[in-house]
């Protein structure tokens, strides 16, 4: 979840860090070609690459009469039978052609699906149910607005007095980009952390989702905090504020690292729990 988080809050300081020199050396218009052959090249490899996370395959395993029997079920059932069948059924059971392994093509295939789509398309709506959806969601939703804007405006700042960087106005989006990285590797390390310690510290030695939470409140006061250093520095301009335009994103950017990891794992634990039947143990 780190990993996913990094590369949603690093794509827009990247592509500022790229776009000013895009933009003086090929005109604007070309950040909108070359952001729609990458997207078509990620749609590409959408198609090919990924699995169907729908997809029912034992479902379709029975249709084409083929089972769904691992070699470990077949294991377990030649045992079981042993004792009721002599050595020439067990041969003869033995020489039966072992179905071959699902390949990664067929994984790729659509067609049969659990549940239906209607129901899959509600099931995120139902999740508004959970207070820590709203949240999460507005949490997260003020940070995309918080980075959006630190990266479009920055550079805009630089290009005027008393700054007049020229093409280099992109690169004042790189405190962005180390606050990505400092952001998810401190909440890589922390939020395990924060689970193994309180699992011990609980009678039945499990994990529990609240557990990640006040990894949340840094990333919070980074967030405010990150926004009034840009903004101040923004509304007051000199030679040297962009050292603090700089150090506002990358606070800004280590909490969108920090806070979606953390709330994103929270919801989706907390929803699937609370979905599961009330005599489960955990």
């Amino acid at each position: 979840m780190v990993a996913y988080t990094m590369c949603l809050a690093a794509g827009p300081f990247i592509a500022g860090v790229s776009g000013g020199y895009i933009a003086a050396s090929l005109g604007y218009r070309y950040l909108f070609w070359i952001s729609a052959v990458l997207v078509g090249f990620t749609l590409i490899l959408e198609l090919l690459i990924v699995p169907e996370t729908l997809f029912d395959r034992e479902a379709q395993l029975l249709r084409e009469g083929r089972g769904d029997l691992d070699d470990r079920q077949a294991t377990m059932t030649s045992e079981t039978k042993a004792s009721s069948q002599t050595k020439e059924d067990i041969a003869d059971s033995e020489r039966v052609p072992k179905q071959p392994a699902w390949t990664y093509v067929q994984s790729l295939r659509c067609g049969v699906y659990k549940g239906n789509i209607a129901r899959h398309f509600l099931a995120p709506w139902l999740s508004l149910a959970f207070p820590g959806t709203w949240v999460v969601m507005l949490l997260y939703g003020g940070l995309v607005a918080a980075i959006v804007s630190t990266a479009t405006m920055g550079p805009i700042f630089l290009s005027q007095p008393p700054y007049l960087w020229g093409p280099d106005v992109g690169l004042i989006n790189l405190g962005g980009v180390i606050g990505v990285i400092v952001g998810g590797a401190v909440t890589f390390f922390t939020a395990d952390w924060l689970v193994t310690k309180d699992a011990k510290h609980d009678s039945h030695g499990l994990s529990e989702p609240e557990s990640r939470l006040p990894a949340l409140f840094p990333g919070i006061f980074l967030a405010v905090t990150g926004l009034w250093t840009f903004g101040f520095c923004a509304a007051n301009p000199s030679p040297n504020a962009w050292a603090g335009l700089a150090v506002g994103s990358g606070m800004i950017s280590a909490a969108t690292t920090t806070i979606p990891s953390i709330g994103f794992n929270y919801v989706s634990v907390f929803s699937k729990l609370n979905s599961l039947p009330t005599n489960t143990i955990y």
